[in-house]
């Protein structure tokens, strides 16, 4: 046990010379100062590099979580190495097997992936998809937002639909790429409804609305839509909440408007309110029965 801490204090003290190491040299130093930076630089990295081989023999969940305070140092000193632990960092989380740590693994995973997106995109990417369903979802949607900003709209494309039959769809990111596509790329638009679709059909049945999710994919973006397709998806989002309405008693959902708020008893209720219009549009019998 004191060996232990005292490798656990070897890391954090190695940890925190790092964090407070000076910036990186500018351009207008001169070159002692430069030198003297970079004797000083290797000496913290010969300390990280210690404490990053300190945690051979601690249990999965540690030496990921001190792997990861290690590689914030390499950030200071040496972005490269500061990557290769970062990747390092997620495997170690891959061997946290025990479920009671699900959650820490879960929490884990996202701080690596998020802080090595700002660093190596690619492999942040790669790595994402052998992270848990809703670190894969969270760090997607990131990624999903960052390319569709940057008008990478062909990579957001392909990365959504890798997102098919998942059972955490990122909907908001979806609807963001969506609206984003020109309005000659209605394919694309049918190819990222399809797979949140396909993922609606395995999700959990008894998630509640959300602010985005496939009720909410129908209502904007059903006029870019094959009505079949629309039609298809009401019948389904309908169909499984009708299905809840016993098994979810005493559901309350308000909604608010300029014109004042609509009060909803079950989530069926809702769905119908939201999902009329476009029923209306399309099957105007089916809207009136």
């Amino acid at each position: 046990m004191r060996q232990l801490q005292g490798k656990l204090i070897l890391i954090m003290m190695g940890w925190l010379v790092c964090a407070l190491c000076p910036p990186l040299a500018g351009a207008g130093e001169d070159k002692a100062a430069k030198r003297r930076k970079t004797v000083l630089f290797e000496k913290e990295i010969q300390m990280l590099e210690a404490a990053s081989g300190g945690t051979e023999k601690a249990p999965p969940a540690i030496q990921a979580h001190m792997c990861f305070q290690v590689s914030v140092g390499y950030a200071q000193v040496d972005r490269s190495r500061a990557v290769s632990e970062l990747k390092r960092c997620f495997h170690e989380t891959l061997r946290i097997k025990n479920e009671t740590d699900a959650d820490l693994r879960a929490g884990l995973q996202f701080k690596i992936l998020e802080t090595l997106l700002r660093e190596d995109e690619k492999s942040a990417v790669e790595l994402s998809r052998n992270a848990d369903p809703g670190v894969r979802t969270g760090i997607g949607s990131r990624i999903l937002t960052k390319l569709t900003g940057e008008g990478r709209l062909d990579e957001a494309v392909a990365l959504v639909k890798g997102f098919s039959g998942a059972a955490d769809f990122p909907y908001p990111a979806a609807a963001s790429l969506m609206l984003s596509l020109p309005a000659d790329r209605d394919q694309e638009r049918l190819e990222i409804f399809t797979a949140a679709l396909t993922s609606y059909r395995v999700e959990d049945p008894n998630v509640m609305p959300g602010l985005e999710d496939l009720g909410t994919l129908i209502v904007r973006f059903w006029n870019h839509l094959p009505p079949p397709l629309v039609l298809k998806a009401i019948d389904e989002v309908l169909d499984r909440t009708r299905k809840s309405v016993h098994d979810l008693p005493g559901i309350s959902l308000t909604v608010g408007t300029g014109l004042g708020e609509a009060h909803f008893r079950t989530a069926y209720q809702f769905r119908l309110f939201e999902l009329i219009p476009v029923l209306q549009a399309l099957a105007s019998s089916r809207a009136a029965a």
